[in-house]
């Protein structure tokens, strides 16, 4: 699981780090912005990833059930707490747009390689 976690990571601040500078020179994206979306849609993919450590011992459809609902809670939280960070830091005041379209390229990549690292658990050791 931690391996997991950490690929998740590394993959969340590898995008970071491919998307910040053209985010900053093409779109005058404060950087700010993006360590937001970043943040934002890792804690929930960690979460997941550990979820799905943990329910290994129960019925497999009930394991579906709560991962697929991950999926829900993952979104709330982003949209939330996207919410309390524009509220919280005045520098993305203004920057709504931004912070949508970020927090929604991170969302997607996220949810892409924690999807790939729980099927990889569940091909390499039976059940999740």
């Amino acid at each position: 699981m931690i391996r997991s976690v950490v690929i998740l990571t590394a993959v969340v601040i590898g995008t970071w780090l491919l998307s910040a500078a053209p985010a900053i020179l093409f779109f005058g994206t404060d950087s700010k912005t993006t360590i937001l979306a970043a943040v934002i849609n890792l804690l929930p993919g960690i979460w997941t990833l550990m979820m799905a450590a943990r329910i290994r011992a129960i019925h497999p459809t009930l394991q579906i059930a709560i991962l697929m609902g991950s999926v829900f809670i993952r979104l709330g939280f982003a949209v939330v707490a996207g919410g309390l960070g524009w509220y919280l830091i005045s520098d993305l005041q203004g920057h709504e747009l931004e912070l949508v379209i970020w927090g929604g390229v991170f969302y997607v990549v996220a949810l892409i390689a924690e999807t790939l690292l729980v099927h990889r658990m569940v091909s390499t050791q039976g059940e999740l």
